[in-house]
């Protein structure tokens, strides 16, 4: 009887689960074409460059250094810290590297989401066809640029919140290190800053609603901030050493953000 149930338990550490077949998929996928498509975008190589002179110089750039005018234009490289990544990559590994880099990054990011999005225990096919979805509308994305960062931490943020909601482990002390990780490998950092902060207000509403009394009150001020200065320094846990320049000076200055209901 043993031996029958070793040989039974055989294929089950041969054979991949359904989120590791999705990892697979992926990674695979992202290397067809020997990876040229990840590398179809010639930001690939500005990025690269960037990280480079960073590691020369050991300083973020405050000027354009790829621009012959003058005087230099002011330049603020909000995503410094995925340039030196794939400056370090780069020169250890050359362009294969950078390659298995992002296809490593992506198949983890669809990986995660299918086993999050498995938790829920719906019908394997609706869940199947939710990722072909997901797959089929980011597929555009897939290139070997800093916003592939913002898409696993994304997927990250929304796990930490959903394990929190359904009271099945606090991890929300991730969260500050996460961001502050965050808002240096990419611009899209203020997504997370929005629904994190939104998913914390609505709880500490309901808290109010039950307990009387206010828990977060300073995260409470998120309904009508909205991205004004004292939003980011009233409202956040978490210091913003670039990232405060760039939103009050830099290419999102102006963005209009909707209020928290």
């Amino acid at each position: 009887m043993s031996q029958t149930g070793d040989m039974r338990k055989i294929p089950q550490y041969i054979l991949p689960s359904l989120s590791q077949m999705v990892f697979l998929i992926v990674f695979i996928a992202c290397f067809t074409g020997s990876g040229s498509f990840l590398l179809g975008d010639g930001d690939t190589g500005y990025h690269i460059r960037a990280g480079e002179i960073i590691l020369k110089d050991l300083a973020v750039p405050r000027h354009d250094p790829f621009s012959f005018i003058t005087p230099p234009l002011p330049w603020t490289a909000h995503e410094w810290l995925s340039e030196v990544v794939m400056a370090i990559v780069h020169n250890a590994l050359g362009l294969p590297g950078m390659v298995f880099l992002f296809a490593l990054l992506l198949s983890t990011t669809y990986w995660l989401l299918f086993r999050w999005i498995r938790s829920s225990g719906r019908n394997i096919l609706v869940d199947l066809l939710i990722l072909i979805l997901v797959l089929l509308s980011s597929r555009i994305h897939w290139l070997a640029r800093p916003h592939v960062f913002s898409l696993i931490l994304i997927v990250l943020l929304y796990q930490i919140l959903i394990l929190h909601q359904q009271d099945r482990g606090n991890y929300l002390y991730v969260i500050p290190p996460m961001m502050l990780l965050w808002v240096h490998l990419h611009g899209g950092f203020p997504y997370g800053l929005f629904h994190g902060g939104h998913y914390i207000t609505k709880r500490g509403k309901v808290h109010i609603r039950k307990e009387g009394k206010a828990i977060v009150p300073g995260l409470l001020r998120s309904d009508t901030c909205g991205m004004r200065e004292s939003f980011w320094r009233g409202c956040l846990p978490i210091p913003l050493p670039l990232g405060v320049g760039i939103l009050s000076d830099g290419p999102c200055a102006g963005i209009h953000v909707p209020q928290f209901s």
